[in-house]
């Protein structure tokens, strides 16, 4: 995966910009993430962990500083971002031009690599050998823990698969799973995004939620087809690497 600065290198101020306002998001955001993924986090505050793709940095401030993850790190593309971050939490965040090369190597260096909203700006002849050095960064035993827009949901899929015109593509359970199992990943789990329970929003957005996910089930088994157990926009995922690993592909 290299880079491509026409695309990325002004993304924070070209495309983050349309989310609003960018303390509140990044807040909200944090909190939402930690609700989500706090689960799979390692019990050493020692462990090292790397994020891919940072975005306004809340989830590497999330892990920083809220949980004390001293030895969490990030990589980016985009200059725009690794700025941005390395002013929010100097030195925590490394411009990379190939991202499937630096994690090439890091052989064995990671507990966890968390990659979100990543996955989808990869072109699909890419991704083999990305997620495959993903795998070969990580210790045995460690996570890969990913998130993307999650095609199984009717209502959302068309506004965040096109929303962006640096996607390259979506993923629905059967194919995320498929992608990092052909990587040598073991155990794959997929999961539901979390809403934070308490905020009034959220509340509301979670009643709304429940009802959508009840209709897209009549839909799926009106039209006779598997009925996804993630029906969440995003749909979120952790995989284990092996302690026998395949050599990366590509």
């Amino acid at each position: 995966m290299a880079a491509d600065s026409q695309r990325f290198d002004r993304y924070l101020s070209r495309h983050y910009a349309h989310l609003g306002d960018q303390a509140r998001y990044r807040a909200r955001r944090k909190r939402q993430l930690l609700h989500t993924y706090e689960h799979v986090l390692p019990e050493s505050r020692d462990a090292e962990l790397l994020e891919l793709g940072p975005g306004y940095g809340q989830w590497l401030e999330a892990l920083r500083v809220d949980r004390g993850y001293a030895r969490a790190m990030a990589v980016d593309l985009s200059a725009e971002v690794v700025d941005f971050c390395n002013r929010v939490m100097p030195g925590s965040t490394t411009l990379v031009t190939d991202t499937t090369g630096y994690l090439r190597h890091q052989a064995g260096r990671f507990d966890r690599v968390f990659a979100f909203h990543v996955l989808e700006h990869v072109p699909l002849p890419e991704l083999p050998a990305l997620v495959s050095a993903i795998r070969g960064a990580l210790k045995p035993g460690g996570l890969c823990v990913v998130e993307v827009p999650n095609m199984a949901n009717a209502l959302t899929a068309g506004a965040l698969r096109y929303g962006d015109l640096t996607h390259e593509g979506g993923f629905t359970e059967l194919s995320l799973r498929q992608l990092l199992e052909s990587a040598g990943f073991a155990s794959v789990h997929c999961f539901e995004e979390r809403l934070v329970p308490g905020v009034p929003q959220d509340l509301l957005a979670m009643a709304f939620r429940a009802f959508v996910r009840a209709w897209l089930r009549l839909v799926y088994r009106g039209y006779q087809l598997p009925v996804p157990a993630v029906l969440s926009p995003a749909l979120c995922a952790s995989a284990v690497a092996p302690s026998s690993a395949r050599e990366p592909a590509g």
